[in-house]
């Protein structure tokens, strides 16, 4: 699920846009207990460890790497009057044109369009607007306007448009009509899966703009990011994890980091930033994704949650379960895409904290649908592939759907084949209550024997167990 969710990422809120540009918010961790001879969480100060300082300095995302996407910015400003910057949404497109277009100097003015500002006539450019007295939206006085506030200066100046796609009409009309009579250098920035206007289509077609395009964060720099945030070293396993669960995308990194930070997953020990337990997922990337998905129509976003929760789903079934025009409308959210799988072709989320965001956010009406439809589809009771007929089975189970004893007694045969003694005892106790059954009785008795093993649990102790399992199964003695 790793090509970077990026491309499915959408952060609407200008204030969700501003955190990406300035980083971090002023963050103060929870108090954890000192670990080792380096401190606690409470004695890094950004940039310093250690110290035992009782003030904390706002901890600030850096911006790190892109040094050959600064350069190719920085050139295709020199050469070209137009520039689009191009990548899956949260890789930092924004901060990249803001360290450049600062770096280069010059007069830069910044305009945010968005679905809100998408409504209104001129919504995107009326920061240019404002100063220049025009109140009316009158097309006419707009375009004068412009032209008088822009044309200042010694040389052209630079307008920025982010999230680019989501101009209204008036204002692509407007800033295409300066672009081609030169008084204004137009720098767009676009998420993958959104289309710009025809207009400014054609501009990227015709080469007479530029296009840049930003990829992930390599590992280093996931890393190296971290470090700076943090102010002190990362250990590999937390900088390896941190890096395959983001993708690179500096929006999720910073995300899980927060979250894993802030619930003390993440903390300082023995001159390391070390990890304790599994990244959490945070409330607030929930709710990015939930944005996300809000503007697209109903059906679109349980197909989202179908592929979520079938991934790696079989294009196939996916063919059989949505319509083609459901699929197309999917892809071109940017949030499946096709891979290859040893049975064949199939979609994936593009991104796992994707996929886990969003069935996080899928009410248990909807789930359960989901789950039955494709337990049919995949012929879950019947199907060859063990580690499919599990995870079925147990899908099932947890949204309340039942299950065959039968199917829940070869489950609970694959779960201790697979060691996972404790899903083997929920499998056979499950397939127990439809029931007396010999194998699912011999599975339960062997998979609580080995949890005591594990436990260090005494022979009288496996002896216990043993008759329990015997009267369960309605033998009634022990031999």
């Amino acid at each position: 699920m790793v090509r970077v969710l990026a491309e499915s990422l959408v952060v609407d809120m200008a204030a969700s846009i501003t955190a990406l540009q300035n980083g971090w918010q002023c963050y103060r961790a929870p108090t954890l207990p000192t670990i080792g001879r380096r401190g606690s969480l409470d004695d890094v100060v950004v940039g310093r460890v250690g110290g035992g300082s009782a003030e904390r300095a706002p901890l600030r995302w850096p911006f790190v790497g892109r040094a050959a996407e600064q350069e190719a910015v920085g050139v295709a400003l020199q050469r070209s009057a137009g520039l689009l910057v191009a990548g899956p949404a949260g890789v930092g497109k924004s901060s990249l044109v803001r360290s450049v277009t600062h770096a280069n100097g010059g007069s830069v003015q910044w305009c945010m369009a968005s679905p809100a500002t998408q409504r209104i006539p001129f919504g995107a450019v009326a920061p240019l607007l404002l100063f220049a007295g025009v109140e009316a939206p009158d097309p006419t006085r707009y375009l004068i306007a412009a032209r008088a506030a822009l044309a200042t200066g010694d040389r052209p100046p630079t307008v920025v448009v982010d999230d680019a796609p989501l101009l209204d009409r008036a204002s692509v009309v407007l800033l295409s009509q300066l672009f081609h009579e030169q008084r204004v250098r137009l720098v767009l920035i676009a998420r993958d899966g959104q289309p710009l206007a025809v207009e400014l289509a054609r501009l990227v077609d015709d080469g007479v703009m530029e296009e840049v395009r930003v990829a992930p964060l390599g590992p280093d720099d996931c890393a190296a990011a971290v470090e700076l945030a943090l102010g002190g070293p990362l250990h590999s396993d937390a900088a390896a994890a941190l890096a395959e669960r983001s993708a690179g995308n500096p929006l999720l990194l910073r995300e899980l980091v927060l979250a894993a930070h802030s619930t003390g997953v993440l903390y300082w020990r023995r001159g390391w930033w070390v990890l304790t337990g599994e990244l959490p997922i945070s409330d607030r990337l929930v709710d990015v994704i939930a944005r996300r998905l809000a503007t697209a129509d109903p059906a679109v976003q349980r197909a989202v949650a179908l592929v979520a929760l079938g991934a790696p789903l079989p294009l196939s079934v996916a063919s059989t379960a949505l319509p083609p025009s459901e699929l197309a409308d999917v892809e071109r959210l940017g949030l499946v895409e096709v891979v290859s799988e040893r049975a064949g072709p199939a979609l994936q989320i593009t991104h796992p904290l994707v996929g886990e965001a969003v069935l996080r956010g899928t009410p248990t009406s909807t789930r359960r649908d989901l789950v039955a439809l494709l337990s049919e589809l995949l012929d879950a009771d019947r199907t060859p592939e063990p580690d499919v007929a599990l995870r079925w089975c147990v899908e099932r189970l947890d949204v309340g759907i039942s299950v065959p004893s039968a199917t829940l007694a070869r489950a609970a045969q694959q779960a201790f084949g697979f060691l996972d003694h404790p899903l083997a005892v929920r499998l056979a106790e499950a397939a127990l209550a439809h029931g007396p059954h010999f194998e699912s009785l011999l599975t339960l008795g062997a998979a609580r024997s080995a949890q005591l093993d594990v436990e260090g649990g005494g022979g009288d102790r496996k002896s216990v167990v043993l008759g329990r399992m015997v009267d369960l199964g309605g033998l009634g003695i022990i031999k």
